[in-house]
């Protein structure tokens, strides 16, 4: 029994890999649930054991991909013991990371962002997006909010438009990842973090007041 779960574990990635594959070569709406299959050579019945639709698969590779940047971004929001500057700068540098480290996390930008139809299921990837879009803006605001109480960052706006600012920041590094490649490499997304973090700092005598 403990061999057949694990075997129809990995069955299960499997045809998740299969199917985000094939849905970023021929988008969503254009892959059947029998190509699935053939991709890793299962009947259409062993792909309904473990899914219901299209759909479904869809939807359980986009949730663990977020769940998966979710949780590193709240572990790199709880380490404390780095100054609010170090710690917004390590911040920053590890979401850029694993964008471009790792691929699982770019297929899920890609397929997310420019793969989907306007089909039924984009309203759940939709709500997925706006989702992580969410979630990060708020784990920077956190670190900014706590650069901003002891003076170590420019207090010429608020701690969310500053989470706001660096959210379209990154999210254009993904867009032009895609869109212009040769406008953005991972070189190019450092310098680029870099300058954004040279502008929030305050380099000027440490302001103590705090934010309204």
């Amino acid at each position: 029994m403990k061999r057949t779960k694990e075997e129809a574990a990995v069955t299960k990635g499997q045809l998740i890999d299969s199917a985000v594959k094939l849905f970023l070569q021929y988008g969503y709406s254009a892959v059947t649930l029998q190509q699935i299959a053939d991709e890793i050579g299962v009947t259409r019945g062993a792909f309904y054991w473990h899914f219901r639709s299209k759909e479904e698969i869809m939807m359980a590779f986009c949730e663990t991909e977020r769940h998966y940047i979710e949780e590193k971004m709240t572990d790199l929001v709880m380490i404390k013991e780095l100054p609010p500057y170090e710690h917004l700068k390590l911040f920053l540098n590890k979401v850029t990371d694993n964008f471009f480290d790792n691929r699982r996390y770019r297929n899920f930008v890609e397929l997310t962002w420019f793969k989907m139809e306007h089909v039924k299921t984009s309203d759940n990837v939709n709500y997925l997006k706006t989702v992580s879009n969410e979630y990060f803006i708020e784990a920077s605001r956190k670190i900014v909010s706590r650069g901003l109480r002891t003076g170590v960052f420019k207090k010429n706006t608020s701690a969310l438009n500053w989470a706001i600012h660096f959210a379209a920041v990154i999210n254009g590094i993904y867009r032009l990842y895609f869109i212009t490649p040769k406008y953005m490499s991972k070189e190019k997304a450092m310098a680029i973090i870099a300058h954004l973090l040279v502008s929030i700092k305050n380099d000027g005598e440490p302001d103590t007041r705090t934010l309204s």
